[in-house]
């Protein structure tokens, strides 16, 4: 499936930071509606640093569902 169209939907700059690994069209049974859920992976970058051994990884938190 081409993801390219995805981007259109997202916050500008977003696709800076993360990279569409996935997407999934699902109905919601309860409500009756569609659901788009867009799965991100970070971008393993540092921008705009000076020096950046300054900066060490704190890992990754759980994902998170953003409803809009």
């Amino acid at each position: 499936m081409d993801l390219e169209f995805i981007k259109h939907f997202l916050p500008e700059g977003l696709l800076d930071y993360f990279d569409i690994v996935d997407f999934k069209e699902l109905g919601d049974l309860s409500t009756q509606k569609e659901c788009f859920f867009i799965y991100l992976d970070e971008k393993n970058t540092l921008h705009s640093v000076d020096n950046p051994v300054q900066y060490e990884s704190k890992g990754f938190n759980e994902r998170t569902l953003v409803q809009d």
